[in-house]
């Protein structure tokens, strides 16, 4: 159990067909990796998407890993300083336009704060905010029946009660409340509680209908609240993927003051065991990830970026990003900016090399080369930026 307060977040990822998690194109097939050369005066740790990634030479104090996970995709590298570093610039974000509620007005000023091609703004949608309210909302009446001290986020929803998922009749589609299980009406298989709640929002009936186009459906979740929580989830790894990628456009927000107010008979209790002001937290965005558009490179932090986080608490995060669970040599539980790239690539890497430093200027640069017969060769940098608390 986190201490009152503690900000935690978690993600999960389920194809569109409803049929389990991960997904997207098949992986390339394997290139023979080079090696990848880290050039910095601070570590860092490098999870990179996709297939076979090139090994890292020794004594550097640096790792590079392929993410095991199945959450990023082939072209995306996460780059941590492997420790915190200390700042005092405030975060600068550009203005975003539109009239989206507050926490994604706040969500679409990182978007558009990334360097590359711009990223569109999300487009709000209410269904997704149904599915994500009805499920801020659920976790919270679970975890008072549950008792605090062993209050948690949840994607799933192996437990009945006032804001569990429903079939045109009003019943609970998960059947067993008794033991734990997750058992649906209509064969749906166990673990399917993301996909299946977007279709019932989307469609009004269960078993609903897939979003038009839809790719993946994905869920962040915040113990934390509004726009507060926008800051929480995008200082991480795992939680930044909707956020930062082009085919994620559309998304509801919910958290447990909306499931109080929007289901006022559901018995949302009035505190809520994060410590938020107001009886709040359990922040969760919906999303639904389209096939298209194109991949484009897609930076962050960009050139003259201002207050980028210091310091990423990882043990907050689930999963863990800088954990032998990935494939790192060890845990560590603070790292430093988490930096990223998005390249239009699904092939492997033959080669990467990693440019960081955090003297007075702290600046950062990306080389990756693909592996025949294609070779391209994609480069990002120099990008100079601050840093905040």
């Amino acid at each position: 159990m986190r201490s009152a307060g503690t900000a935690l977040v978690g993600i999960a990822l389920l194809a569109a067909t409803g049929c389990g998690g991960g997904g997207g194109s098949d992986d390339p097939a394997p290139a023979t990796p080079g090696v990848t050369s880290i050039s910095a005066n601070r570590a860092v740790l490098v999870i990179v998407g996709g297939s076979q990634v090139p090994t890292l030479a020794a004594g550097s104090g640096s790792q590079v890993v392929r993410d095991t996970t199945d959450l990023v995709d082939p072209g995306e590298i996460f780059i941590m300083v492997r420790d915190p570093i200390a700042g005092s610039a405030s975060l600068d974000l550009p203005v975003a336009g539109g009239s989206v509620a507050a926490p994604l007005s706040r969500l679409n000023r990182y978007r558009a704060s990334t360097g590359g091609t711009a990223l569109d703004p999300i487009a709000e949608s209410a269904s997704l905010a149904t599915a994500a309210i009805r499920h801020a909302g659920w976790q919270a009446l679970d975890d008072a029946a549950r008792g605090a001290t062993s209050a948690r986020l949840n994607h799933g929803e192996p437990a009945i009660n006032a804001l569990s998922i429903r079939d045109a009749e009003g019943s609970p589609i998960m059947v067993s409340a008794t033991d734990g299980s997750q058992v649906f009406s209509g064969g749906v298989p166990a673990g399917d509680d993301l996909a299946i709640r977007i279709r019932v929002a989307e469609g009004g009936v269960f078993p609903g209908r897939d979003v038009l186009g839809a790719k993946f459906y994905l869920e962040d979740i915040a113990s934390d609240h509004g726009e507060s929580a926008i800051d929480q989830l995008w200082n991480t790894v795992y939680h930044r993927l909707p956020m930062m990628r082009h085919r994620a456009r559309s998304a509801g927000y919910g958290d447990m003051a909306l499931a109080r107010s929007r289901f006022p008979a559901s018995g949302v209790p009035a505190d809520d065991p994060w410590g938020n002001d107001g009886g709040n937290g359990y922040a969760t965005i919906n999303w639904t990830e389209f096939r298209t558009p194109a991949i484009h490179l897609s930076v962050w932090p960009v050139d003259g970026q201002e207050g980028v986080p210091g310091r990423f608490s990882t043990d907050s995060e689930s999963p863990d990003p800088a954990s032998t669970a990935v494939g790192f040599a060890s845990n560590r539980d603070q790292v430093g900016p988490v930096l990223h790239a998005i390249l239009p690539t699904a092939a492997a890497f033959a080669a990467l090399r990693v440019e960081v430093s955090l003297d007075a200027a702290p600046t950062w640069t990306l080389t990756a080369t693909t592996a025949a017969p294609a070779s391209e060769v994609f480069v990002t940098g120099p990008h100079r930026f601050t840093v905040g608390p």
